[in-house]
């Protein structure tokens, strides 16, 4: 059964026990990449990795599929709560929103960074996309500071204050900080 079948399905909710407005948010949210080789991709099994760009497969959207959009509600949400306006009546309301703006001009949301890696003789493309990423007001605190936002079942919040960070998760800030210092140095 293919996506549109999927989602045309009479008996989708079921089959998939989603509800179906969820069932076409993982299909429109589904990320692709392109060629270049990213952050998620390096942190995940690099065989894995190939095969999923040179075969097609199904994924049933429950799992894996349902993870990946949790996430990037998250995302949706930072996002959006980045652009409304505040809801504070009057003067104070006009504050507030002024120095939302002021706060929000010193931050990138959602910006893709690229570097390119020669290996042998062939040139690979890395790319990664950071998700806020804060300039510091020159001359009080100089840098960036790179966030991450993260999602995961209740069990990983356990795992991370008991045997400390995602090695993978590590990884990727890392990589996001290799990826983004040519621009702020």
């Amino acid at each position: 059964m293919g996506l549109a079948e999927s989602v045309e399905h009479p008996d989708a909710e079921e089959l998939f026990g989603l509800p179906r407005m969820m069932l076409i948010g993982i299909v429109k949210s589904s990320q692709n990449r392109g060629s270049s080789i990213s952050a998620t991709t390096l942190t995940g099994c690099l065989r894995k990795n190939y095969w999923d760009r040179v075969k097609d497969y199904y994924v049933r959207p429950a799992g894996s599929q349902y993870s990946a959009f949790r996430g990037n509600m998250v995302h949706w949400t930072m996002e959006r709560l980045a652009t409304m306006g505040v809801q504070v009546p009057g003067e104070e309301g006009a504050k507030v929103e002024l120095a939302i703006q002021r706060v929000l001009s010193l931050h990138i949301s959602e910006m893709r960074f690229y570097r390119t890696l020669t290996v042998g003789a062939e040139d690979v493309e890395l790319s990664g996309q950071v998700d806020l990423l804060e300039i510091k007001e020159p001359g009080v605190k100089p840098g960036v500071v790179i966030q991450d936002y993260k999602t995961s079942e209740t069990y990983m919040v356990k795992r991370i204050t008991k045997e400390g960070l995602n090695p993978e998760h590590v990884f990727q800030m890392n990589f996001y900080a290799w990826l983004v210092s040519p621009h702020f140095e």
